[in-house]
């Protein structure tokens, strides 16, 4: 999965409110709160790196828990899940 700067910025200030132009931080605009620091490109490598982790993490404890149970993740699909 590949996450965005969004995604970052809203990891790394949960209960704040932007709005991004373009795909860099000169883009970023904090509107609550207005006061906001802009995080470093430095942080939001960090926080990408992170939530890759987490969620190649996470893939390959469903797709144990699949095989736990017999199935596959086609088998999900065909199941349209």
């Amino acid at each position: 999965m590949k996450f965005t700067l969004s995604d970052a910025i809203a990891k790394i200030m949960p209960d704040a409110e932007f709005v991004i132009t373009g795909d860099t931080l000169e883009g970023l605009v904090f509107i609550k709160p207005e006061n906001a620091v802009i995080p470093t490109q430095k942080e939001v490598d960090a926080v990408l790196l992170k939530l890759e982790k987490e969620f190649n993490t996470a893939k390959t404890t469903a797709q144990a828990k699949l095989e736990a149970l017999g199935l596959t993740a086609d088998d999900l699909k065909a199941l349209g899940l």
